[in-house]
């Protein structure tokens, strides 16, 4: 994700026209779906065999309200002013197109949301793998005819199914997908069943495939991303500290992706590194400063998961305080 964001933003644009390049921007393809693929896994996860997510809990309201947080986070990262009255009265079309952008935040957050909503409404696990599939299905076809029809929807909702960079039409069936096989996984107890779906999903491309299906890619990539998840759970209870510092660097995604944009792309607060070396630079040079951003993030993520666990009400006064900072200003100021 940093990797290909600081590529993307920095390098010159000489050497994006190297084979390196070339080879790179495929293999780019599938970071978002394996963002999304892993958190309809963790859904499952989290959520499945829970009872307290069938009624009205404590638990339910706070993951609804944490879902509400992370789209609320996407939609901030389009701000184009800060300041909530010049958005209110100043706003020009240019301006609402772009604040509207469906980014893999609000994918996320939209499709966990479905997901909280089939769970609460099915009352039970079964059903819920019936909606899901069902779903999943739906969004499939829906894509289809997305891509090859106009949508008379207002530009707010016509942002969540088309001209955005993470859609629900089509990337939703990533994180769908991940939820299925997180039930089969937790049903079996055998990782080898991400094998067996992997093999699966590849078997539904090469049909998509011989017969010209129209978006036999998604199956090649669901393919794929249950293999590397399979590779993945044989790691899962290593002792090697490296892989420690990667599951709390995973814990922590949500502020890793959040805080490296406006590092490497700029903010409404800040101008970023791209405003400064846009096209400008090697890929040594590039790499350099991807290292730098990686082992800051790394530091800064052991620092926050440390105070998450060892002393919550310290981490809770510096979320709020950083939160307030923020809504303060942003709601007071006048241009």
């Amino acid at each position: 994700m940093i990797h290909g964001h600081t590529l993307d933003a920095l390098l010159s644009f000489s050497q994006k026209s190297s084979h390196f390049w070339i080879f790179w921007q495929n293999i780019r393809g599938f970071t978002a779906p394996l963002f999304l693929f892993a958190s309809g896994i963790a859904f499952s996860i989290s959520t499945l065999k829970r009872k307290e997510y069938f009624y009205i809990s404590k638990k339910l309201l706070d993951r609804i309200r944490r879902i509400f947080f992370i789209i609320m986070l996407g939609y901030a990262l389009h701000l184009p002013y800060f300041s909530l009255r010049k958005i209110l009265f100043d706003l020009n079309f240019s301006d609402l197109n772009n604040f509207f952008n469906f980014d893999i935040l609000q994918c996320i957050g939209i499709s966990i949301l479905i997901l909280q909503i089939f769970y609460f409404i099915s009352k039970d696990e079964k059903i819920f793998l019936k909606l899901v599939s069902f779903l999943t299905i739906s969004f499939f076809f829906l894509t289809i005819y997305v891509s090859k029809n106009n949508l008379n929807l207002p530009l707010f909702l016509l942002k969540f199914f088309k001209n955005s960079l993470f859609p629900l039409t089509p990337f939703s069936i990533y994180l769908f997908s991940g939820c299925i096989l997180g039930y089969f996984f937790l049903s079996y107890k055998n990782q080898n069943i991400f094998f067996f779906f992997s093999l699966f999903s590849f078997l539904i491309f090469l049909i998509f495939k011989i017969f010209s299906f129209k978006l036999d890619i998604i199956f090649l990539r669901i393919s794929v991303l249950s293999f590397i998840s399979f590779l993945l759970f044989y790691l899962e209870n290593s002792k090697a500290n490296f892989l420690k510092i990667l599951q709390i660097f995973g814990k922590e995604s949500l502020i890793v992706y959040f805080w490296h944009l406006p590092v490497v792309y700029g903010w409404v607060l800040n101008k970023g590194l791209r405003h400064y070396f846009s096209g400008k630079l090697s890929f040594s040079e590039v790499y350099l400063i991807f290292l730098l951003i990686l082992i800051f993030f790394f530091i800064f993520t052991i620092f926050i998961n440390h105070l998450k666990e060892k002393n919550k009400e310290t981490f809770s006064k510096i979320k709020y305080f950083f939160y307030f900072s923020f809504l303060i200003p942003f709601t007071f100021r006048s241009y």
